[in-house]
């Protein structure tokens, strides 16, 4: 099963998008799907060659959690706060309003049901659909 890196980040960057666990998260990070695209690339690097099912799940979610502390750690917003608008990191706005990180654990199978297979070979080429066209597909 031959799998494209950017069809890849394109799923998972809306797979993500559209899910709940995103859902609490959006207006603190307001980002739009392009800027939270390029995030994913930097924190989930896929190079082309084979790879197990297991060691690409397992990237995914290294990735997103890497990137998800970054956000925390990094990123300042607004909350208010007794009537009081303050700005704080954004893990001090989680804690307070108790909102969770978003969900890291993809499996292939949430991405495509046709990646759920032991062994895959990534390759470089161009996908031949928009960030946007994927969107059909999670909604």
């Amino acid at each position: 099963m031959e799998i494209k890196i950017q069809e890849l980040h394109n799923r998972l960057t809306i797979l993500l998008i559209n899910s709940e666990s995103y859902s609490h998260l959006y207006d603190w990070l307001n980002l739009d799907e392009e800027e939270l695209l390029n995030d994913i690339k930097s924190y989930v690097h896929l190079y082309e060659g084979e790879i197990t099912k297991n060691e690409l799940q397992e990237e995914i979610e290294s990735g997103l959690s890497s990137l998800m502390e970054f956000y925390e750690n990094d990123w300042t917003v607004y909350i208010y706060d007794q009537g009081n608008e303050k700005e704080v990191r954004l893990s001090e706005a989680m804690s307070e309003k108790k909102v969770s990180r978003f969900r890291c654990d993809w499996k292939l199978i949430d991405l495509k049901a046709e990646w759920d297979v032991e062994v895959l070979k990534l390759s470089d080429e161009e996908d031949d659909f928009t960030l946007g066209d994927y969107y059909t597909d999670y909604q």
